[in-house]
């Protein structure tokens, strides 16, 4: 934890130093952009989180009921994530 904190201090150290130092438009721009790794890294884990199966659900194969209970479950989500083709 100690590392973390002081590589969080050096990285803010030297964003607050790069900010200074060039346009401020774009550098803000940047660090947005490198912002959207990390937050993007964030929602995937927590949407596998969500759709991974409890602990306490035994690994026996699924049934007919299983299967279509979960594919009715997430039909509608990946319809709406998937692009449309034109």
């Amino acid at each position: 934890m100690v590392l973390l904190g002081w590589r969080l201090w050096e990285t803010g150290q030297e964003a607050v130093g790069w900010l200074a130092d060039g346009p401020t438009d774009l550098q803000l721009a940047a660090l947005a952009g490198g912002m959207g790794v990390p937050i993007l890294v964030g929602a995937a884990w927590l949407t596998v989180r969500a759709l991974a199966r409890p602990a306490d659900v035994s690994l026996d194969p699924p049934t007919r009921d299983d299967v279509e209970g979960t594919a009715a479950r997430l039909a509608l989500p990946v319809v709406l994530a998937t692009p449309a083709q034109s």
